[in-house]
Formats: C-alpha cells, sequence, structure tokens
C-alpha cells in the first residue's frame, strides 16, 4: 500500500533521498518505492527535491573543502590556514559548476603578480597549478 505524500516526504528528507533507507522504514522493498514513484509522479518530484538538498549539503562541504579555512589574527588578519585549500576539488568544481561560466576542460588562467596581468597558456597553467599545489 502506498503511504500518504507527507509521510513519504518525510522519510525521503530523514534519509536523504535515499531509497533504500526510505523502503527500510516503510517495511518494503526498494522496488516497491519505485513502483510507488512510477505510479505517483508527484512521489518522484518529492525523491529528486531530497536529492536536490542532500545535493545541496554535499557541494557546500565540497566549497569548504576547495577553499580551506583560514585562520585570523586578534586584528582579524590572515594569518594561515586551520585546514589548507585543495585545489584538485577546487578544479573539480570549477569544470563541473563552473562550466556555464566558462570552466571545463579547456585550461587557460589569468593571474595578477604585482598589478601586471598575463594569460598562461594551458601548458604554463598547468605547471603553476602544480607548483602551486605543492608549496600550499
Amino acid at each position: 500500500m502506498i503511504p500518504p505524500i507527507e509521510k513519504f516526504r518525510e522519510a525521503m528528507t530523514k534519509y536523504r533521498g535515499n531509497l533504500s533507507q526510505v523502503a527500510r522504514a516503510f517495511g518494503v522493498s526498494r522496488h516497491a518505492v519505485y513502483d510507488w514513484i512510477k505510479k505517483e509522479p508527484d512521489f518522484g518530484l518529492v525523491r529528486d527535491d531530497a536529492r536536490g538538498e542532500f545535493l545541496d549539503e554535499v557541494i557546500s562541504t565540497a566549497r569548504v573543502v576547495a577553499l580551506g579555512i583560514p585562520l585570523k589574527d586578534d586584528k582579524g588578519n590572515f594569518a594561515g590556514y586551520q585546514i589548507p585549500p585543495d585545489g584538485s576539488m577546487l578544479r573539480y568544481l570549477l569544470s563541473t559548476l563552473g562550466r556555464a561560466e566558462g570552466f571545463g576542460e579547456k585550461l587557460e588562467a589569468d593571474i595578477n603578480v604585482q598589478g601586471a596581468v598575463k594569460t598562461l597558456t594551458p601548458e604554463e597553467a598547468k605547471e603553476f597549478l602544480k607548483r602551486f599545489e605543492e608549496e600550499y
């Protein structure tokens, strides 16, 4: 028997869209949950919404990993990192979430060194990132 949509929504929120856990909560198989979603389109929307909310949390965590957690001194000035930035995570986020903004497979970088901006070739950009990761 298909549960009321609100009970399904509560379970999907609680278990962050994990269908195995939702099925266990209702005492049914995953297949039964898939059948509910197929029979009741609103159940599919609830599933998508719960998974989207979970993905938002994951992206927030990935953002912290990518940017690191800075340390500040008593005056509020940058004093290093409690957790350093992760260049690999930053590149991943830019290549996936930043695709619409022009980030992706093509690797180019403009760097600003003492007021002078230089556009790097893909090879120079890769070398710059490699050195950056080694230093930081």
